[in-house]
């Protein structure tokens, strides 16, 4: 009886770390996507010289994705573009209903 007890708490307890396990890779994969986003973003921004339209795609991109994108301009000279990139996603731990707000700032120049 004392066996099938031990049994029975190792397999809830295997059970838990699994679950565990899989809400952290998920957290993990959903932060690596909003870098990648946010990286990706800089780079399309960079390479069109700061196009409008660009902007634009970019900020509908971020919406459809549930991301919050903010573009500031920051140049001090016409002939020079500096852009503040910032992203603000949300995580979600999917088994433990946790919710957490971050933020990745950039710049594109």
């Amino acid at each position: 009886m004392k066996m099938m007890i031990e049994g029975y708490v190792l397999i809830i307890g295997i059970m838990i770390l699994c679950l565990l396990s899989t809400g952290y890779i998920s957290v993990s994969m959903q932060i690596s996507n909003a870098r990648n986003f946010h990286s990706m973003t800089v780079d399309r921004l960079e390479t069109s010289h700061f196009a409008s339209s660009v902007k634009e795609d970019c900020l509908y991109e971020a919406q459809k994705n549930g991301y919050q994108l903010n573009i500031e301009d920051l140049s001090l000279y016409e002939d020079q573009s500096f852009l503040l990139v910032e992203l603000n996603y949300t995580v979600k731990m999917p088994f433990l209903n946790i919710v957490s707000v971050g933020n990745i700032q950039g710049y594109a120049r």
